[in-house]
C-alpha cells in the first residue's frame, strides 16, 4: 500500500480479518493483460450506482496477505467524465446476495495510471472511512475507478461542484474574512499549494480550523509576525472531523500574537492526496 497512515493501516488490518472470516474460497485469476470491463457511473441528478455482481468478483488474497491493483490482476473499470470542477463521493454497500463487501479500489486517469492510494472498502463496519472515498476531479477530464471486489458490491458515486478560489502562491493568497468557511479542492493527480492570508487588527489568539474530506492527508503550514513557522499534518481519519492550530502555552492556555498579515500554505502531502477541505480562522 502506498500511504502508511492510521486510516489505511486499520482497513488493511480489517480486511485481513475479514477475508479468515468469509466462507469459501476466492481463487485468483492472474490473466496476461489487465482486462477493462464495460462499466460507466452514468450520473442522474449527479448521483449513479454501478453494480458488481457475485460471478463478476475478480480478487482473492496474495501471498503477502493483500490484493493490488498493480499486481497484475483482472481490474473491473468504472469510467466517469466531470461535468465541472469539484468532488466524487465514492461508496460501498452490499450487494443483493453477499452479507456483506469486500475488495479495494483506486482512482486512475485516462490511460489508467494511478491517480490515488489504493484503499480498502468493507461494509460490515459503521465507520464510514472504511467504505467512502473523496476524489477531487477536474472539469471534463475522464477518469476510472478501478476495483478488485473479492465479492459483490453496489458501488455509489455522488459528484459535488466545488470552486477553489485559494491563491497558487503567496503574493496571489485569498483573504479569509473571520469566522468565514471556505472550501479547497484538491484535485486527483495535482501537488501545487492552495494559500489564504488573513490580518488581525489587534492582538488575539489564533485558531485555524481545517475539515478534510480527502483520500490522503494535507500538509499545512502557517506563518505570521506573531509565531514562528509551523508546520502541521492533517491526517485523513474521520470526514469532515476539525484539526484546529491554536497558539496555546504549555498549558494549552491560549496566547495572544501579534496584530498583522498571517498567511497559511496548504498542499497534498503526496501526489495521490485528493479530495476536498474546508478552512476558516477565529
Amino acid at each position: 500500500m502506498k500511504e502508511n497512515r492510521k486510516r489505511l493501516l486499520k482497513r488493511i488490518v480489517s480486511f485481513a480479518l475479514a477475508i479468515v472470516m468469509m466462507a469459501g474460497t476466492f481463487a485468483v485469476s492472474v490473466p496476461d493483460e489487465v482486462q477493462a470491463a464495460a462499466k460507466e457511473f452514468k450520473m442522474k441528478n449527479n448521483k449513479a450506482t454501478v453494480k458488481i455482481y457475485d460471478k463478476e468478483k475478480n480478487a482473492g488474497l496474495s501471498d503477502q496477505g493483500e490484493i493490488g491493483l498493480l499486481n497484475g490482476k483482472k481490474v473491473i473499470w468504472i469510467k466517469y467524465k466531470a461535468p465541472k470542477d469539484g468532488y466524487l463521493k465514492i461508496s460501498a454497500s452490499e450487494s443483493t446476495k453477499a452479507s456483506f463487501s469486500v475488495g479495494e479500489w483506486q482512482l486512475c486517469n485516462k490511460s489508467k495510471s494511478a491517480l490515488s492510494p489504493v484503499t480498502i472498502y468493507r461494509t460490515d463496519k459503521t465507520d464510514s472511512y472504511y467504505k467512502t472515498d473523496y476524489f477531487g476531479v477536474k472539469k471534463g477530464a475522464t477518469y476510472y475507478l478501478g476495483v478488485l471486489a473479492v465479492t459483490g458490491v453496489k458501488i455509489k458515486a455522488q459528484f459535488t461542484a466545488c470552486t477553489d478560489k485559494s491563491g497558487t502562491k503567496k503574493a496571489k493568497a485569498l483573504n479569509l474574512k473571520q469566522k468565514a468557511e471556505v472550501k479547497g479542492l484538491v484535485k486527483a493527480g495535482t501537488t501545487g499549494s492552495h494559500w489564504y492570508k488573513f490580518t488581525t487588527t489587534k492582538n488575539q489568539p489564533l485558531n485555524i480550523t481545517i475539515k478534510p474530506w480527502m483520500t490522503g492527508d494535507l500538509t499545512v503550514k502557517v506563518t505570521g509576525p506573531g509565531i514562528y513557522p509551523s508546520t502541521a499534518t492533517v491526517k485523513s481519519t474521520n470526514w469532515g472531523e476539525s484539526y484546529v492550530i491554536r497558539t496555546v502555552d504549555g498549558n494549552r492556555k491560549p496566547v495572544a500574537v501579534k496584530a498583522g498579515t498571517y498567511y497559511v500554505e496548504i498542499k497534498p502531502s503526496s501526489k495521490s492526496s485528493t479530495g476536498m477541505y474546508k478552512i476558516k480562522w477565529n
